[in-house]
């Protein structure tokens, strides 16, 4: 077989894995809905270990409410991601990092 291509769909399945595993975490955090509001998105940032004494709970604020609509008070999953690339250049870090952080938790600590 052609090596680029085997290694081209391998990418694509561990991204696609990626994605399901994130929105999985995702779902677990908004409490089995399609949609994650404030105080949950804040949950699931500290729980993976990203809120510090440079990047406290304002900033992860400030990032939801940049991701969402304007007249809604949650983001769906797409917004989700968008949100972690947030954190991420705030961060000045690898979105990948912020993503295996968040999957890591496997959904909120109580």
């Amino acid at each position: 077989g052609n090596i680029f291509k085997d290694i081209q769909s391998k990418s694509i399945t561990n991204l696609s894995m990626q994605t399901q595993e994130l929105e999985y975490v995702f779902t677990k955090f908004a409490g089995g809905n399609v949609e994650m509001d404030g105080r949950q998105f804040t949950k699931t940032i500290k729980d993976a270990g990203l809120v510090d004494k440079t990047f406290t709970t304002t900033d992860v604020d400030i990032i939801f409410a940049k991701a969402k609509d304007k007249s809604h008070r949650k983001i769906t999953f797409a917004q989700f991601e968008k949100a972690l690339g947030l954190v991420a250049t705030k961060r000045n870090d690898p979105k990948d990092k912020f993503i295996t952080a968040v999957q890591n938790t496997g959904g909120p600590k109580f």
